[in-house]
Formats: structure tokens, C-alpha cells, sequence
């Protein structure tokens, strides 16, 4: 019985590994991006909902994906700082007085207070690549 569970073990960490890079052989490339931004800055073509041709318009296929994920990242983290604020109220209302669970309560809404300084920080990334790329 020792030898059987690393035995699986390894053989399912061997099979995660392997199974996505078979999957993804098979599934030939997008040769289009459909735009989820206005960005004719870089290109006259790059309208909000066109579908463009990544060898042609590759620059706004590249920073329509970056708006997508920092607009992922933005809604996780404005997430996360909302139950962190949910958090850090409930335990300063909890405290009953004990300071250790008010400095807890207060790092709480703190953390949260980062969060979303990142949040916003996430919105402006689409912004400099832009600026990067020359548009």
C-alpha cells in the first residue's frame, strides 16, 4: 500500500502535466482577436467589437489582451478588498475593546485599502502599454 499512493500520485502529476499540451496540439491558432476596446490610436481598423487579423493588426490584438486580463485582475481584486473591508468591520464590531482584534480590524480595512490602490493600478497597465507601443 506504501508503494501504490506515490505511484498515483506521480502518475497524476505526470498526467496533468501531459494531457493540456495534447489537448492544445490539437487546436490550431486564432488567426483573429475580436476588440473589446476602442483602440483606433494604433490602428484606424481597431474599432470596438471588430474582429481583426492578428498578423495584420497583431499591436491591438497584444493590448486588447492586456485590457482583458487587467479588466480580470481589477474585478478580483476590487473583490477581495470588498471582503476584506467586510472583514475588517465585523472585527472591529466584534472587538468588545481587546486591542490585539481592533490593530486586527484596522489591518483588515488597511489590506483592502492596498488592494485596491493595486486595483486602480490594474486599470492604468492598458494605458502604458499603449504609450509603449507608440499609440
Amino acid at each position: 500500500m506504501k508503494k501504490i499512493l506515490p505511484a498515483l500520485i506521480l502518475f497524476t502529476l505526470v498526467l496533468s502535466l501531459v494531457l493540456p499540451v495534447v489537448v492544445l496540439a490539437q487546436v490550431s491558432p486564432p488567426t483573429t482577436c475580436k476588440l473589446v476596446q476602442n483602440l483606433t490610436a494604433i490602428d484606424k481598423a481597431c474599432t470596438k467589437g471588430a474582429s481583426v487579423s492578428i498578423e495584420q493588426l497583431g499591436a491591438c490584438c497584444a493590448v486588447n489582451a492586456i485590457y482583458r486580463i487587467t479588466d480580470f485582475i481589477f474585478i478580483v481584486l476590487v473583490a477581495i478588498a470588498i471582503l476584506f473591508f467586510l472583514l475588517g468591520a465585523y472585527t472591529l464590531i466584534t472587538a468588545a475593546g481587546a486591542p490585539e482584534n481592533v490593530a486586527r480590524g484596522r489591518n483588515y480595512i488597511l489590506y483592502a485599502i492596498v488592494g485596491l490602490a493595486f486595483a486602480l493600478l490594474a486599470r492604468a497597465v492598458p494605458a502604458i502599454a499603449k504609450l509603449l507601443i507608440g499609440a
